[in-house]
């Protein structure tokens, strides 16, 4: 024996609270996530109060300079309605840090740290961590789309279980 602590003990305690708290902070590819998440937005369209709406297509946004390990994807909110043009809600902003949370960071502002706090939610912690951001011009269309982006987050949640 050494003396030293059994850090394998340790270790083993912070997975446990993690597990307790319903946090899960296994690595994911991203293909995997974006799908989980896309499968979550379907499952929300169930919902009356989402039926109406109608999401294009996944587009990936390019890196920021020196943004390795940082994917974001945006993808259009329409509301279709039933006797005239759709109009646009906004746009749903993906957000997926891979980047080593162990050394300690300086603070930098990111597309997502921009946007009004009440319009973010956060998807999944630990590696990578996902965020989903609102961008919409009005408070109306805002509220309708963190409704959604809430929902959806429950759903993910529950698919990963």
């Amino acid at each position: 024996m050494t003396g030293e602590p059994d850090r394998g003990s340790e270790a083993s305690k912070v997975e446990d609270q993690l597990e307790r708290a319903g946090i899960d902070d296994r690595p994911l590819a991203y293909g995997f996530l974006l799908g989980y998440i896309d499968l979550a937005i379907r499952g929300t369209q169930e919902y009356a109060a989402y039926q109406d709406l109608v999401f294009g297509p996944w587009e990936e946004v390019e890196r920021p300079r020196g943004g390795w390990g940082l994917r974001q994807w945006r993808r259009t909110v329409e509301d279709r309605q039933a006797l005239g043009p759709s109009q646009l809600l906004g746009v749903i902003l993906i957000r997926m840090d891979f980047r080593d949370r162990t050394k300690p960071r300086k603070k930098r502002a990111t597309p997502v740290a921009k946007r009004d706090p009440k319009r973010v939610v956060v998807l999944r912690v630990g590696t990578p961590r996902v965020l989903l951001a609102i961008e919409t011009p009005d408070e109306a269309s805002a509220d309708r789309l963190v409704a959604l982006a809430l929902e959806v987050r429950e759903r993910f949640r529950r698919q990963l279980d």
